[in-house]
């Protein structure tokens, strides 16, 4: 299951094998991505679909869709597509290990700080066991070094 909701959702507890997150594997995941929720005159692509952005053109699942001015054209049709905010729609396996708080809301994680994220039940947690709410847009993507640069600082 994906990133659609405050948190993770799951059926039970897993243990996810991350994939090493390094300063490429960041832009990826901060690549503009859209969903399409509505049907219009002419549609190929079902509802539901996610378009990512490759080479200035748009793919889902290894098929390209042509649009005139695909970002024009995403931001004039709300209601036909959305963008995705980097953590939606994404499977747990996807998601960094680590992420930075660029802003806080909650008065509970600190801006510029690094977090070690854990999944237990579907819950995403830091690693000073607070729940991580994405929806907040309060983290990006990061690395472990980032991590272990801000452990080792004084």
């Amino acid at each position: 299951m994906g990133y659609n909701q405050t948190y993770i959702y799951h059926p039970h507890q897993v243990t996810v094998k991350k994939k090493d997150m390094n300063k490429d594997n960041i832009q990826e995941l901060l690549k503009p991505r859209y969903k399409v929720i509505a049907d219009y005159p002419g549609n190929e692509i079902p509802i539901g679909t996610i378009l990512f952005k490759h080479n200035n053109t748009y793919w889902t699942d290894g098929k390209q869709y042509e649009f005139y001015e695909p970002e024009k054209t995403f931001i004039e049709y709300p209601h036909l597509f959305r963008r995705l905010e980097w953590w939606e729609d994404r499977d747990v396996k996807d998601m960094p290990e680590y992420v930075k708080c660029i802003k806080t809301p909650d008065n509970f994680h600190f801006p510029d700080r690094v977090y070690r994220i854990n999944y237990l039940n579907g819950i995403a947690y830091s690693d000073i066991s607070i729940a991580v709410v994405f929806e907040t847009n309060c983290y990006l993507p990061a690395t472990e070094t980032e991590y272990l640069n801000q452990t080792n600082q004084p």
